[in-house]
């Protein structure tokens, strides 16, 4: 490095020196073509040795990640309030941008529709009160950028320090893609069933329910009636033309994601300390979804997966039936009643290059009759790495035998050990999956992680995440900067 470093120095003096050579009049160098034809073939030399050898360093420091730091936690705080406050509620119905310069205060449903817009600008505080959230009807529809320095946030009004889960509703897209109910359409759950401007569902596969890119949502969730809560995000009906990445949701009280029908695809997502269910999705939902992290504490939360078909009608079409790929779900403190994947009611989908860990109960439940017949046709799964799971760390799957049977015969166990693309036992040796306020989930580069399955190659996924879980063994975190664990 100090080779380098020296270079780099005396590099910058001969650009210096170049520089003082400049005339005062018109800027061009008064001898600068004899001070290029002697040192520009010398400059150019150690330019190249300077970048391979810089080449060489990032190489050391890649291979030297197995350091996982020293076991120190970092707290997290909660986002402070500050800023002119904008109060909104009722309908948005003609093209609005949200300024990060003001906190817009959601103060009860709030519904973008008429054919409006609403944009929000980069590093923009949105706060909700209790029964309040953001409807984006299917009329309507949003265009929120952040940025991984300045991401959305989506929080509490609470004062910082005194948020909890469930302080306020969340954020609601509706489209008008196809969803499998009787009639074609439905009404969002978490809002009065009556409301028309709730309404989902249709025949437009591509509807844009608009972009959400970098934002983040805390402590929503909000119970509105008995069985009828929001989720931190929920999305019905949104087609294929609908952008959604690099989102969190943090403490909600019901589930992170939840996706009712549609074909709108998910990258990059992060679901912390849910109530509920990480990734819920059902009545159709036809998406494409790669690289999620979920991490589960050891208090609440229920299931990483909980996928739907239709419960009273398991064979309802289009199933249910996602391409998931590259996901790193963790579950500290062995939760006993914590499960990682529940596939029921006719589910269909592709799950591959999934990491499960710490959680208490077991690990895959398929469901129903008509899931079990799917598994190997039109449910299929490679590149799993099941460690520390059930009672003993190693009781991956539950006993099914007799009355336990709930998938017609389908043998989990006997199905998954003999896969030969999943691991089982092994320690991913992620960098920090126990903290919960500072994760770290970038694998080893010892891991065991790589060896995946290989992506399709149809211009949404990477082909090139050939590993299990999200993060590539010591790689790039793209949780970095946007993100954030109170």
């Amino acid at each position: 490095m100090t080779g380098v470093w020296f270079r780099r120095i005396a590099l910058a003096s001969l650009t210096a020196a170049l520089c003082t050579a400049c005339d005062d009049e018109d800027g061009t160098l008064d001898a600068g073509n004899d001070i290029q034809q002697d040192a520009g073939n010398d400059v150019q030399q150690d330019v190249q040795q300077d970048v391979q050898q810089d080449t060489d360093v990032e190489q050391d420091v890649v291979v030297a990640c197995g350091d996982q730091g020293d076991g120190s936690c970092p707290a997290s705080e909660d986002i402070a309030i500050a800023g002119t406050e904008v109060t909104v509620s009722g309908d948005i119905a003609t093209d609005t941008t949200w300024t990060a310069s003001n906190v817009y205060r959601l103060t009860d449903l709030a519904y973008v529709t008429n054919g409006a817009t609403l944009e929000i600008e980069a590093g923009t505080l949105v706060i909700g009160d209790s029964g309040a959230a953001l409807v984006v009807t299917a009329d309507g529809q949003i265009d929120a950028e952040g940025s991984a320095s300045a991401p959305i946030v989506f929080t509490s009004s609470q004062p910082a320090g005194d948020r909890a889960s469930g302080d306020w509703g969340g954020v609601v897209l509706l489209g008008r893609a196809e969803i499998n109910v009787d009639g074609g359409t439905n009404n969002i759950e978490g809002i009065d069933p009556t409301e028309s401007r709730g309404e989902y569902g249709g025949t437009m596969n591509t509807h844009d329910c608009g972009t959400m890119r970098y934002v983040r949502i805390e402590y929503a969730g909000d119970v509105f009636g008995q069985d009828n809560e929001l989720n931190s995000l929920t999305v019905g009906g949104c087609g294929s033309d609908t952008t959604l990445e690099y989102i969190q949701t943090h403490r909600g009280l019901d589930d992170g994601i939840e996706m009712f029908g549609g074909r709108a695809d998910l990258k990059y997502a992060v679901v912390s300390q849910t109530g509920d269910d990480a990734l819920d999705f059902d009545e159709g939902y036809q998406g494409r979804v790669q690289f999620v992290a979920i991490h589960q504490n050891d208090i609440t939360g229920d299931r990483g997966f909980e996928w739907d078909n239709l419960g009273s009608n398991h064979s309802a079409l289009p199933a249910t039936s996602p391409q998931v790929w590259n996901v790193t779900m963790v579950s500290v403190g062995s939760n006993p009643d914590q499960r990682a994947m529940k596939l029921r009611e006719g589910v269909a989908g592709e799950i591959h290059n999934v990491i499960m860990s710490g959680f208490g109960e077991d690990s895959i439940d398929v469901d129903s009759e008509v899931s079990g017949g799917r598994v190997g046709t039109d449910l299929n799964f490679s590149g799993l790495l099941f460690f520390n799971i059930g009672a003993s760390g190693t009781d991956y799957f539950a006993d099914e035998s007799g009355d336990g049977d709930n998938d017609g015969g389908f043998d989990e166990s006997a199905y998954f050990t003999a896969e030969t693309s999943n691991v089982f036992g092994s320690d991913p040796a992620l960098g920090a999956p126990e903290c919960l306020s500072a994760p770290d989930f970038i694998p080893d580069v010892d891991s065991p992680v790589l060896g995946g399955s290989t992506p399709p190659s149809d211009g949404f996924f990477d082909d090139t995440a050939t590993y299990r879980g999200a993060f590539e063994p010591c790689g790039s975190d793209w949780m970095a900067g946007w993100t954030a664990f109170p």
